[in-house]
């Protein structure tokens, strides 16, 4: 029986529940909708006109957070990307076990098969 790493048994929970919280995080920093590609476009247009409106200093320290706010998720989406990959990796690793054991099982039968026949 294939055997699964804990990695990826309690690393995607942990992803998703880091995505869950930096995405909350994200929309309370800046007032997102929701998902969608409406909700994006709105949170685009409400930034840029609270850019447009802040003070020279505060327009930089706004920026520098959504900056963060954008490092980390790309940070977020090479870790569920990997994540992705081992789980991957599991996949096929278990599928060539299964493939090894059934051919087994199949050349068992043949031989038990033949010794009776024989």
């Amino acid at each position: 029986m294939p055997t699964t790493t804990t990695s990826s048994r309690t690393v995607v929970p942990l992803a998703e529940i880091r995505a869950r919280r930096m995405i909350a995080e994200i929309r309370e920093t800046f007032s997102g909708d929701g998902p969608g590609d409406e909700a994006a476009k709105a949170l685009a247009v409400r930034v840029a006109e609270q850019l447009r409106v802040l003070p020279a200093h505060r327009r930089r320290m706004f920026r520098a957070s959504l900056m963060v706010s954008i490092h980390d998720l790309e940070g977020l989406i090479a870790a569920l990307q990997a994540e992705l990959d081992a789980l991957a990796d599991d996949l096929r690793t278990a599928n060539r076990h299964s493939d090894a054991s059934r051919a087994y099982g199949q050349g068992a039968r043949i031989i038990h098969s033949s010794r009776k026949g024989g």
